[in-house]
């Protein structure tokens, strides 16, 4: 083996998993760790250029092949942690009753494919879905969402928002809860969106959690448009203050916003936030513009020949594969896509779901809100399933714009097959691991219902 060339070498290692087995293969000798550093640098670029280009592979796990039963549920949350090398599943709501949850931890081993009962003692948090749920390093964050008491294992009862914290210790399985008083802490919440913000000095002390969006139990459930950033060093919140907020008719609902991190040169910190409307995106760019001070600055979103039409009633997941922000929903049906005729003559349909009655919208108000497609371009869903869109990040910076990738066959004017899931409901939760993206979901076959794990990964 010491005498194969590095490119057989790379051939070879290509084929053994990226968690646990390059580790092990690069204990072997130098020359194999320096190679097996090199194919673990590249693996998220060449899984971006797969993804941006169709080059994509759906597989099932098959339940069957699985000691751990799970629970059929559904807004359960999940993370990738680095440490163990494996998605961690926390909580959900009951499939079939909506007064019921779950509150236990389950680890899915990425490297055999196998889930597992981690230990779990210390206060134990209770049943939960919708929260925030993130890995930093040894531990595991859960903030928010909604809460059921906890009477039982399933925790039958009304639920209510949440603002409390716990971490998680992987190395002693232990549970903690952090305790503040109510205005050092955010408000009571369901839905919030969260990512990590790491320094990239190794400044451990500048490491953050944010949380923005989400819905308030006050006040008739108000949408939430406060940031807060949660040092990871001191376990300490602190409240954000957000300078030029857009206005509410721009802004849509922060309910129901996506958030991730950009790394930009003229930023220490920048987020990109794409709250919605049930018909559209719009995009905005938050980046740190003092001591506990945040700007917003507008952005345009593109559409060029190509913009998707995503049923935005049911839930969207995402994840963030480099310069793309990949995001998994459904189609519009045909009732609520623009029927594109002449310009002049661009009119949507949405039906409502109580009264069965037809609103026409006229083209001044699609404009507004809706990235249309150009005229003549007629985007149809190949069939039932989940389908892969794709927003580029690239220029964010230097155009002050993001773009939708064009994911169409030239010919057909369909989604291609590769972006489409087959059979997949929209109801699932989204991790990024190591070349790959791990999809967890409640499948309904006939009158039984369990929960499916898909993977979706690049192929040459």
């Amino acid at each position: 083996m010491d005498e194969l060339p590095e490119e057989i070498l790379e051939i070879i290692f290509s084929n053994v998993s990226p968690y646990k087995e390059y580790d092990t293969l690069s204990a072997v000798c130098k020359k194999w760790k320096r190679i097996l550093n090199g194919m673990n640098k590249q693996l998220p670029i060449n899984f971006e250029n797969y993804v941006a280009s169709g080059a994509i592979e759906w597989f099932k796990v098959e339940e069957c092949s699985q000691s751990v039963v799970i629970a059929p549920r559904i807004a359960q949350v999940a993370c990738y942690n680095d440490y163990t090398k494996s998605m961690f599943v926390f909580g959900g709501r009951s499939f079939s009753s909506s007064s019921s949850g779950f509150n236990d931890l389950i680890q899915l081993d990425l490297n055999s494919l196998t889930w597992m009962r981690p230990v779990v003692k210390g206060a134990v948090p209770p049943p939960k879905f919708n929260s925030v749920f993130e890995s930093y390093k040894t531990y595991l964050i859960l903030f928010g969402g909604s809460s059921l008491p906890p009477n039982n294992t399933l925790g039958r009862g009304s639920a209510k928002y949440t603002n409390d914290l716990y971490v998680y210790n992987i190395k002693s399985g232990t549970w903690t809860v952090k305790s503040f008083l109510p205005a050092n802490c955010p408000p009571e919440m369901y839905l919030p969106q969260s990512c990590i913000l790491m320094d990239d000095d190794d400044d451990s002390s500048m490491d953050t959690m944010v949380v923005y969006g989400g819905q308030k139990m006050a006040l008739l459930n108000q949408t939430n448009k406060e940031l807060w950033c949660l040092n990871l060093e001191t376990w300490v919140w602190q409240k954000q203050t957000l300078v030029g907020e857009p206005s509410p008719d721009s802004f849509f609902e922060t309910s129901k916003s996506v958030i991730c991190h950009l790394r930009l040169t003229a930023y220490s910190m920048a987020l990109m936030i794409l709250p919605h409307s049930p018909y559209t995106f719009c995009a905005w760019l938050l980046f740190r513009s003092g001591w506990k001070e945040w700007t917003w600055k507008k952005i345009e979103i593109l559409s060029g020949q190509y913009s998707p039409f995503f049923n935005l009633h049911q839930s969207i997941a995402q994840v963030q594969v480099g310069n793309k922000l990949v995001l998994f929903g459904n189609m519009c049906s045909e009732e609520y896509k623009p029927q594109l005729h002449k310009v002049s003559e661009l009119r949507i349909l949405k039906t409502s779901a109580t009264t069965n009655v037809k609103t026409v919208c006229m083209k001044k108000n699609i404009l507004n809100v809706m990235n249309s497609c150009s005229p003549g371009t007629s985007v149809h869903a190949n069939t039932k399933g989940l389908y892969i869109f794709l927003l580029d990040l690239q220029n964010i910076e230097t155009e002050n714009a993001v773009k939708w990738i064009n994911q169409l066959d030239p010919i057909e004017q369909k989604l291609r097959p590769s972006f489409v899931g087959k059979e997949i409901p929209s109801n699932v939760t989204a991790v990024l691991g190591k070349g790959e993206i791990i999809l967890h979901s409640a499948v309904k076959h006939g009158k039984k219902v369990c929960m499916s794990l898909y993977i979706v990964r690049g192929y040459k």
